[in-house]
């Protein structure tokens, strides 16, 4: 691996937010930009998709990663058919690096959207 010699049946541990705040491989890594994943952008390519791994790769991939993106998805899609979600303040989000990364001073309000 690059200068480095890694024995046969050696494990890797590999960084996800590293490598996904790499700007060569996800451009303004920081900014909100649910696009970046279409087709149409000339960077969204098979050998850049495979950079990202939130749940890891390989044979220590997450066995709840299908389950995780569907879940993920279904709630997202439930709770923004009925709701408007506005940053509650104007503080700027802050990262906390723990197992995972989360996010600090992420506080919405929700507004129910008006049904026609």
């Amino acid at each position: 691996m690059g200068r480095y010699r890694v024995p046969d049946g050696a494990d890797i541990l590999i960084s996800p937010y590293i490598i996904h705040h790499r700007p060569d491989l996800f451009p303004e890594p920081d900014r909100f930009d649910p696009g970046r994943w279409s087709r149409e952008r000339s960077w969204a390519k098979a050998e850049r998709a495979m950079a990202l791994v939130p749940f890891g790769t390989g044979s220590r991939k997450c066995i709840g990663h299908d389950f995780t993106v569907m879940n993920v998805m279904l709630s997202l899609a439930s709770i923004l058919a009925d709701w408007k979600l506005t940053p509650a303040t104007s503080r700027p989000v802050t990262l906390i690096g723990r197992s995972i990364i989360e996010p600090r001073h992420l506080d919405l309000r929700l507004h129910r959207r008006q049904m026609s």
